[in-house]
């Protein structure tokens, strides 16, 4: 018998699907989930299925292959020689590879690991050549997002349904954010969003110089300046990054901090926002009680050293942290595959133009089977109207009526700080999720219907279909004869 790892029954459904498709004699699968739906274990779990070949794994960057290692070594029915004929590889090692060293490569099954990037010209020229090379391979894909670089000249749709991408048409058991966020595979997040004061001052003193300066009336000119006036109050009361962060962030939290990708030095370099992060948490907490990580590509092993020890819950020095508040400064490395356990939310320092990245950033704190026991075992001590205050000094909005269950759901569900203004896209998610709620709404209550038609059609006994008209005339009629005896 075959090992199995341990699947989460939504993926396991999917893999059924996957193993269906292969037998129907189908060479190439793809599978489209969201992020922290825990994806890698699909293709972990193919993998092990075919551990008697000669497979390769591809990723974009090195740390899905950590992610992956911890993966199989946190699972009880599998260890790393289950895998010992799967060669991990990055996108990038092939470029380095000739027609001949990539035609001798040993490899009878591929799972290719956010498969979007075959849209990189020079990354889908190397696979095409394994692909071509090796007629016989079996191939599986998955990905968070099918398209590449949207809004550009560059997009493509890796999956487009009746194109001739590799997974046109190919794609099974799709399962997208909204779905996994209303089906509660994924934890709702809480959203705080924060506009540097700095910035927003010099755009008003801007435009008070172009009231100022424009062609306008003594009258128009007064009117656009007390309102402006206004916003300038309001911006002045507004709560700055500073107060964002030390009203929200745990003192035993665990948070990932995306940084500015074209840092200017002494502005938004990693080692000045690390500087100003740890005097701002000074006002709050002891500085021995933080914890910052950094990594970037550029790092190398000391990047990898802090990844791992930030994975591991322990400071650069092996020592435990887990009571500690902790943080981890990137700018590329987890933007995508990578998952760290328990991460209470992420910090987003730097603005996109693109949804993708923006959801796969999300997902680094939206990832399923957080175990949230202890965490409750602690609130569910406190009062509703304690828990009802803990919200409100967190600004999480509640409702009156709200239970007490909810009410420890909200104070755990994972925080998105957003000091770049990417709130376009979480307004657009937002939108989606109640159109997906409404619709499953709309159709449970079409199926009760349809299940209540099929009841009377089935020829249900008389009484099972007696309306409260009909019950309470039987009534009034039982205790008139009770009378009469």
């Amino acid at each position: 018998m075959n090992k199995m790892l341990e699947l989460y029954d939504h993926n396991m459904d999917c893999y059924e699907l996957i193993k269906e498709k292969y037998k129907q004699g189908e060479n190439i699968v793809g599978t489209k989930r969201a992020t922290g739906t825990g994806k890698s274990y699909i293709g972990l779990q193919l993998a092990l299925d075919n551990n008697q070949s000669q497979g390769i794994y591809l990723a974009p960057l090195k740390g899905i292959f950590e992610h992956l290692q911890e993966i199989i070594s946190n699972d009880p029915n599998v260890t790393m020689d289950d895998f010992k004929n799967l060669n991990f590889m990055t996108y990038q090692s092939l470029v380095y590879m000739s027609y001949e060293e990539i035609k001798n490569l040993k490899c009878d099954f591929l799972v290719i690991d956010e498969f979007h990037h075959l849209g990189a010209p020079v990354w889908w020229q190397r696979i095409k050549t394994l692909i071509e090379t090796h007629p016989n391979i079996k191939i599986f894909g998955m990905t968070a997002y099918t398209v590449r670089d949207r809004g550009t000249s560059y997009e493509r749709d890796m999956a487009l349904e009746g194109g001739d991408e590799l997974f046109s048409d190919k794609i099974v058991g799709q399962y997208d954010l909204c779905d996994a966020i209303i089906d509660g595979v994924l934890p709702k997040f809480i959203y705080k969003t924060a506009y540097p004061k700095l910035s927003l001052t010099d755009e008003l003193k801007e435009l008070e110089e172009k009231i100022l300066s424009g062609d306008f009336t003594k009258k128009e000119q007064k009117q656009y300046l007390r309102i402006l006036k206004d916003v300038a109050k309001r911006v002045s009361s507004a709560p700055s990054t500073k107060d964002i962060l030390l009203k929200n962030l745990k003192p035993d939290g665990k948070y990932i901090y995306f940084c500015p990708i074209s840092p200017e030095e002494g502005i938004n370099d990693i080692e000045t926002i690390k500087s100003q992060l740890i005097n701002s948490l000074k006002e709050k907490y002891n500085e021995e009680d933080i914890v910052i990580y950094t990594t970037t590509s550029e790092m190398g092993k000391l990047g990898e050293k802090n990844r791992e020890a930030f994975y591991n819950d322990v400071d650069l020095e092996g020592n435990d942290c887990k009571n500690k508040l902790r943080i981890i400064l990137v700018i590329n490395q987890y933007n995508e595959g990578i998952h760290a356990p328990g991460v209470d939310g992420v910090i987003l320092g730097r603005k996109t133009m693109s949804d993708i990245v923006l959801f796969e950033w999300l997902g680094r704190a939206l990832t399923v089977g957080r175990n949230f026991k202890k965490e409750t075992e602690k609130l569910i001590k406190y009062s509703k109207e304690e828990l009802q205050k803990m919200c409100l000094d967190k600004d999480i909005p509640i409702k009156k009526d709200t239970s007490k269950e909810e009410l420890i759901s909200k104070l755990l569900s994972p925080l998105v700080i957003d000091l770049a203004c990417n709130y376009e896209y979480i307004e657009e998610l937002e939108n989606e999720l109640k159109k997906i709620n409404y619709r499953k709404k709309e159709l449970k209550n079409i199926m009760e219907i349809e299940k209540w038609c099929k009841e009377q059609l089935d020829g249900k006994p008389e009484n099972s279909r007696r309306t409260p008209r009909k019950k309470k005339k039987e009534k009034k009629q039982a205790k008139k004869e009770r009378e009469l005896r």
